[in-house]
């Protein structure tokens, strides 16, 4: 896969060095976050961690039951948004200790833990201390302030794996004991090879009018404001955008931009292509994308579609160089996010990643590519 897969110098790889037993054993709080500093410039009030809801939604799916496998009473159970009382709060403390105003640029200079960091790390640190975090999708800067101090953490993110029958977690901690069973329980890449294979075949037999030229390039669009835009202390914009299209429009002989569904900007990108050489939009199924045999490239900033392009057999380029957390082929352990298919809702899973047998007697869910691929491929029915 040609995504670059630079190991960033921001995260500290040091694991928990505890045997997991004794760790469990310390815990006396569970606190439930998210990357408490985010801040999102379309929104009006930027006081409020736009990422409340997912901590919320962390801990009514996932906390509960990983408090019962560790015997965490439900009261000392803790949210931590990062936004409650007023000049006290951890993002008043951030932004104003650092001089930063409260607007995404100032979130993207702290997100990867490069900059202000001995300012940081005691705010952050008081905040976590002397608990297991449950976080979703935590920043390098937040994951170095842990893995600095010894503090154990669970991080969850949506798998960017999406053609399968359910989304799933990417699930990542530092903890080593840990983080060795939940790798061995994760979703196999030959199935995500299979479920693509079964994909493609489909698109063979529906796609029909007008393809791409062939071996022309597919850029995949993003949302505005998402931390996989954030490089080197800065958040891409749609001049990074331009600039990316412009040079693969002098390589290829037609580069087409695929929207993100959630994008706000339409206009203004239906005006960046409409103005560039070989580049046209395109309005199309991602996975008939992937699928139609059509493209030579499938590239991005960032966006986590490369990653599936890869199991569509696609070439693959991201623009940014950042770490693709979701290469399951990265040296960095700790900082992989292994794809775990439904189980991670199971109290079954967590009592085997906190237990302290070696040997699992968890079978793991695996969905199957084959069940139904007929129906699916021929896109017909006969009776019922």
């Amino acid at each position: 896969m040609s995504t670059t897969d630079i190991i960033e110098k921001n995260i500290n790889t040091t694991f928990v060095n505890s045997h997991s037993q004794i760790i469990t054993n310390n815990i006396k709080k569970i606190i439930v976050t998210s990357d408490i500093l985010k801040i999102d410039d379309r929104r009006n009030d930027k006081h409020i961690n736009p990422q409340r809801i997912n901590a919320e939604w962390m801990k009514t799916l996932v906390a509960g039951i990983i408090g019962n496998s560790l015997s965490i009473d439900e009261k000392d159970f803790i949210y931590e948004h990062g936004d409650i009382g007023g000049y006290d709060s951890i993002r008043w403390q951030v932004y104003s200790s650092c001089g930063l105003p409260l607007e995404s640029q100032s979130w993207a200079a702290i997100y990867e833990g490069n900059e202000f960091f001995d300012v940081l790390e005691p705010i952050l640190y008081e905040s976590y201390k002397d608990s297991l975090v449950i976080c979703f999708e935590a920043s390098p800067l937040m994951l170095k302030v842990f893995n600095n101090n010894n503090i154990p953490y669970i991080d969850f993110s949506i798998h960017p794996i999406r053609f399968l029958p359910d989304y799933m977690f990417g699930i990542r901690t530092n903890v080593e004991e840990w983080r060795k069973k939940i790798c061995a329980l994760k979703i196999t890449e030959d199935v995500f090879y299979d479920f693509a294979r079964v994909s493609r075949a489909r698109t063979t037999r529906i796609m029909r009018g007008t393809l791409p030229i062939e071996g022309s390039a597919l850029f995949m669009g993003q949302i505005e404001i998402d931390s996989s835009l954030i490089c080197n202390g800065t958040i891409a914009t749609e001049e990074t955008v331009e600039n990316a299209l412009i040079e693969l429009s002098s390589i290829y002989p037609k580069v087409y931009y695929k929207r993100h569904p959630h994008s706000k900007s339409e206009d203004a990108l239906k005006k960046i292509v409409s103005k560039i050489k070989n580049c046209e939009w395109i309005d199309v199924n991602v996975y008939d994308a992937f699928g139609c045999g059509k493209f030579d490239l499938v590239a991005s900033l960032s966006s986590g579609s490369v990653t599936e392009a890869k199991y569509f057999d696609m070439k693959t380029k991201w623009i940014l160089p950042k770490q693709n957390y979701f290469c399951l082929n990265n040296d960095d352990k700790s900082s992989i996010y292994y794809p775990i298919y439904q189980d991670a809702m199971k109290t079954a899973f967590w009592d085997y990643v906190f237990g302290s047998e070696n040997i699992s007697t968890f079978v793991p869910t695996v969905p199957n590519a084959f069940d139904g691929a007929m129906k699916f491929n021929l896109n017909m029915k006969w009776g019922r």
